[in-house]
């Protein structure tokens, strides 16, 4: 192993300390042992990003040269600036240096839909010479060095994996309503919010079901991914089996197709299935290790109000109707694009985060919510009565 990738100073492992708020895990960090950011740890990205330019012209940092990166949706393109030998601290645990990418503008504005602060990403070529374990329940990342690396004899499941520019890819089977059963190549996306993404046309039967929704799948690199929500009977993740599993659902566009080589995947498993497990990826090696956590079993929750709330704000604490649903409880009720919340449940909106109010409208079918809202200095009561979308 070379010297320069082994930052952890001749120990065995390290266990790095994360929060996992909105699904996104998240790790402080300090750059420069000055500023300190929050980074998401991303096994789907091959870069590591800053996507606030402001923090690096803070620093003095030099731009290398400009290049092209591609969009999340795959078909737009971005513009980031490379700067070398950035010093990184990761929750005080190991310190490395590091060249990012730094984009030109915050492309992301993953802020507005996670409810804190979020200030780059640590991609694969991080991480890709150590076994990297994520136990979700302790909310802690252990690095461990290959050669000190003892594959777990029992209660794990080994899955071949293969690993292309620093990112994981596991081949497994899908099961959609009609009975057909097709082979997919899935990203393993610890950046990814979602259960599951199927790119519908990179295979001729990944077909929507008959039953989905439009609409925002998430954001990604280039703004609010569009998309529909539907479900599938079943995916096969090793020995474990995920049954009627929410699936996002993407038409990329025939020029993002050709341009991108990555298109030998058929789409991503996210944080949503992937923080059921333990896990653990050896890079070196090509397996993964995975074995049930005590949340396998429990449901997967989704919308029930057909809004998209984004946090905006100073302190990310204005929460702004983005988006709604046609057909949805929301449109029924009558809210609008831009409505503010001012109290959701009698509770002030201010003692609340991004999450609680997600919870929220993630609950039973039927429940009444009373909303109050802002709509032009004009104060609203609304009452929201929740129902499945799907």
């Amino acid at each position: 192993q070379n010297v320069q990738f082994d930052y952890l100073n001749g120990r065995r492992l390290v266990e790095i300390p994360f929060e996992f708020r909105n699904n996104f895990i998240i790790v402080k960090t300090r750059l420069n042992n000055v500023l300190e950011l929050n980074f998401i740890f991303d096994t789907g990205a091959q870069h590591s990003l800053i996507f606030k330019k402001l923090y690096t012209d803070l620093l003095g940092a030099q731009y290398e040269r400009r290049i092209r990166i591609i969009g999340s949706d795959l078909s737009q393109t971005l513009y980031a600036n490379v700067t070398r030998k950035l010093l990184i601290n990761v929750e005080d645990v190991v310190t490395f240096e590091k060249d990012l990418l730094v984009l030109e503008e915050d492309y992301f504005k993953l802020d507005e839909i996670t409810g804190i602060r979020i200030d780059g990403l640590l991609g694969g070529e991080t991480f890709k010479h150590f076994v990297v374990k994520i136990n979700y329940r302790r909310r802690v990342i252990t690095l461990m060095r290959k050669q000190d690396f003892r594959p777990p004899k029992s209660k794990y499941d080994q899955i071949p994996i293969e690993v292309t520019e620093s990112k994981p890819f596991i081949t497994t089977q899908v099961g959609f309503p009609s009975g057909i059963q097709v082979a997919v190549k899935l990203l393993l996306d610890t950046g990814a919010g979602v259960p599951l993404l199927l790119y519908t046309n990179t295979h001729p039967d990944l077909k929507l079901p008959d039953k989905v929704i439009a609409g925002k799948l998430g954001k990604g690199l280039g703004g609010f991914l569009e998309g529909y929500l539907g479900r599938i009977r079943e995916i096969s993740v090793g020995n474990a089996n995920f049954n009627n599993i929410i699936t996002s659902f993407q038409h990329l566009d025939s020029i993002s197709l050709i341009q991108n080589d990555q298109i030998s995947r058929n789409g991503l498993l996210g944080n949503q299935i992937l923080s059921r497990f333990e896990m653990m990826i050896d890079y070196p090696g090509s397996t993964l290790y995975l074995k049930k956590d005590k949340n396998f079993d429990d449901d997967f929750e989704y919308d029930r109000s057909g809004l998209t709330i984004l946090a905006v704000g100073h302190d990310l604490k204005d929460f702004l109707i983005n988006s709604i649903l046609e057909n949805s409880p929301g449109e029924i009720t009558g809210f609008q694009k831009g409505d503010k919340i001012r109290k959701i449940k009698g509770i002030p909106a201010f003692f609340l985060t991004l999450s609680d109010i997600s919870r929220i409208l993630q609950k039973k079918a039927g429940k009444k919510i009373k909303i109050t809202i802002d709509r032009q200095g004009k104060k609203i009561k609304k009452i929201l009565i929740l129902r499945d979308l799907l």
